[in-house]
């Protein structure tokens, strides 16, 4: 995969109306936000969330009070600048190809779904996997190669990692529930190598190949039972004295 592809988060804004701009800065790499209990490490990390299409509103806490919008700044590698906004209740996004402070007076603002869609491109999903090089990939979903689309959010849980998964002794990889261990071991692959699903022929279950199989013997043996019946019919009616005249 080319060294262009990819984005990494560079401010975060939370704005309000006559409220003091609370504001983070991020670098390109590793960034890790610490602090003591209760100093609003898990707010962040919520906000950072919710702008990359997480569906779970930031918690309502006293400080953010009279707040309302997210602005979150990234850059791609390749030089490009955009900056998304949110409401902090929640919804769509809107975006411009701007600097983050420079929002509010340059740039054309377009809209984005907050959620991911096969029908509509104009959503954060497929706006950031655009970014990241990754256009129509799938993600391998069981034993059998069914496949689905991959979403943004796929994504985001090897990138935004929490205090609960650092501290945890259970595999970087898998998240937990058995039945979702071969999407996100496809999921890991496609990070690592770009190689995605797309490829891999479905494999019938089982039941319905053995039920597809009894219905052909079903219908053969139905084929040679009115074959036979045909051969029986034609003996009785052309004995055969008879059939060497025809």
């Amino acid at each position: 995969m080319s060294s262009n592809l990819g984005f990494y988060i560079s401010k975060l804004h939370i704005i309000g109306t006559n409220k003091k701009v609370a504001k983070l800065e991020f670098f390109k790499g590793a960034n890790m936000i610490s602090g003591l209990s209760d100093t609003g490490k898990s707010y962040i990390f919520g906000c950072l969330n919710f702008m990359l299409g997480g569906g779970d509103v930031p918690k309502n806490i006293p400080e953010v009070k009279g707040y309302e919008d997210l602005y979150l700044e990234i850059k791609t590698f390749s030089g490009k600048v955009f900056t998304l906004k949110r409401k902090l209740k929640g919804g769509n996004f809107t975006f411009k190809e701007v600097e983050l402070e420079h929002y509010s007076n340059n740039g054309i603002e377009k809209k984005l779904l907050a959620k991911h869609s096969n029908t509509n491109v104009d959503n954060i999903s497929t706006f950031l996997l655009k970014l990241c090089g990754f256009k129509e990939v799938f993600v391998r979903k069981d034993q059998r190669n069914s496949k689905r689309e991959l979403s943004f959010r796929d994504i985001a849980k090897f990138t935004l990692i929490d205090e609960e998964r650092i501290i945890t002794e259970k595999s970087p990889i898998y998240f937990g529930q058995h039945n979702q261990k071969t999407q996100e071991q496809s999921i890991f692959e496609i990070i690592l190598t770009g190689k995605d699903a797309k490829g891999l022929k479905e494999v019938e279950e089982q039941k319905v190949y053995i039920s597809k199989i009894i219905g052909k013997k079903e219908y053969l043996e139905s084929l040679i039972e009115e074959l036979n019946n045909k051969i029986t019919h034609f003996n009785q009616n052309y004995p055969i004295e008879k059939q060497n005249y025809l």
